[in-house]
């Protein structure tokens, strides 16, 4: 498996977060708004080792590995976890669940654009980021 299959796989889970999340904005189940946030958090485990992976098949690939950083998809999938980051933590220590139907839209939106219209491919870095702080 790649890690392009594991973001397609993390942006299902992000939808099914997103569809539970107004789910529970609209009724206020807890069990409905505690789904949404199981499936946000198996959605960013699998983004993290997706990421991960990308890392690893940078190296595989160029021989060098590099922080999947270094382009503009790669910036975008590392937004949309840092905004399912964050989630997690405020989710897991204020338990205020109604945050969750205004910001997985913005991980699922960064995802889905992220898949569909900007290429995923992994190229070397261009000479001004090939310096030792995005090499491992």
């Amino acid at each position: 498996m790649n890690s392009g299959s594991l973001f397609n796989i993390t942006t299902i889970f992000y939808m099914l977060s997103t569809l539970a999340f107004f789910v529970y904005l609209a009724g206020r189940n807890k069990q409905v708004g505690l789904a949404g946030s199981i499936l946000a958090w198996i959605g960013f485990a699998i983004h993290t080792t997706a990421t991960g992976l990308r890392w690893k098949e940078s190296y595989d690939l160029l021989g060098t590995g590099h922080a999947p950083l270094s382009n503009l998809y790669e910036s975008v999938v590392f937004f949309a976890w840092s905004i399912v980051l964050i989630f997690g933590i405020i989710d897991a220590k204020y338990k205020y669940r109604a945050v969750g139907a205004f910001v997985m839209p913005f991980a699922l939106l960064c995802m889905t654009w992220g898949q569909l219209f900007l290429p995923t491919d992994i190229n070397p870095l261009m000479p001004a980021l090939q310096s030792n702080w995005l090499t491992y």
